[in-house]
């Protein structure tokens, strides 16, 4: 049996913060609209009710893939 290689977040995936960062909580959702140095570090853009959206340059531990329910 194979061993399941979990692939890394690329351009277009829904992530979820790992821990807070910047005012936002770890558990917040966003979208990566640039990958950095081939997955290093990441831009994603959060958006939050009532609040405009608010983009974040963060590194690749600081994220995971966004849970599908």
């Amino acid at each position: 049996m194979k061993a399941q290689v979990k692939s890394h977040p690329k351009e277009g995936d829904e992530v979820t913060l790992t821990k807070s960062v910047a005012s936002l909580p770890a558990g917040t959702t966003g979208i990566i609209v640039h990958d950095y140095q081939d997955g290093e570090a990441f831009e994603v853009e959060f958006s939050t009710a009532n609040k405009p959206a608010l983009t974040v340059l963060i590194g690749s531990f600081e994220v995971t893939h966004a849970a599908r329910h």
